[in-house]
């Protein structure tokens, strides 16, 4: 199995469509090793590949959380192939790994901006503040796309209190920046004068100077 991987990891830099194609082959053939599968989607996960997402999306009910998580990043890298995000959010109502919920979030790209309310909530449900900010981030790509839109309001109204909070105190640095983060992507009022705060208020200088450079 290792020589297997090994020789499927090599395939997307030669051939990524001959590489979705391998692996589409073995899952209708074959029962596959969860260790062999994650092997395979990391060789997918590098970069956009045509019928990537196809593959991905049916690995989303594997039994295995390394698998799940790893077509959940594969979705994230190909989220411009996918129509319609129904598959990913029903996938983030039933999915009991955290870390695989994150990834999931990151999956759902602006095409999800009319589930915008869902995702909000599907957010604001998670415990972890590392899974919320995901949620938040997916909230804020849907908002840049139409800032004065229904994502946009729904992000400035109820999302950047709670960012900015985070941004300025969070214990973490990765918390901190993830918020920050969220902030710039929404491009939406709200957020542009949170962030000027953040430039202003933040006692973490690296927080400081990115929110600076982001008004400039």
């Amino acid at each position: 199995e290792e020589v297997r991987a090994a020789a499927f990891e090599a395939l997307p830099a030669a051939d990524s469509k001959r590489a979705a194609s391998a692996l589409s082959t073995v899952l209708a053939q074959q029962a596959v090793a969860a260790e062999l599968l994650v092997a395979y989607l990391e060789a997918l996960g590098d970069e956009p590949t045509e019928g990537a997402t196809a593959i991905a999306l049916g690995l989303l009910s594997h039994e295995s959380a390394d698998v799940r998580d790893e077509a959940a990043w594969v979705l994230s890298v190909n989220a411009a192939e996918y129509p319609e995000p129904q598959r990913v959010l029903a996938a983030l109502l039933v999915e009991p790994d955290a870390s695989v919920r994150a990834r999931l979030f990151s999956a759902l790209g602006t095409k999800a901006s009319g589930d915008a309310v869902q995702v909000l909530e599907l957010a604001q449900r998670e415990e972890a503040i590392s899974v919320r900010v995901a949620g938040y981030q997916a909230l804020a790509q849907m908002a840049s796309a139409n800032p004065s839109g229904q994502a946009g309001r729904l992000f400035d109204a109820s999302v950047v209190p709670e960012l900015s909070a985070n941004a300025l105190n969070a214990p973490e640095y990765s918390i901190r920046y993830g918020a920050f983060l969220a902030l710039r992507m929404a491009r939406t009022a709200g957020a542009a004068t949170a962030i000027g705060r953040l430039a202003t208020e933040a006692s973490d200088q690296r927080i400081a100077d990115a929110a600076t450079a982001a008004t400039q």
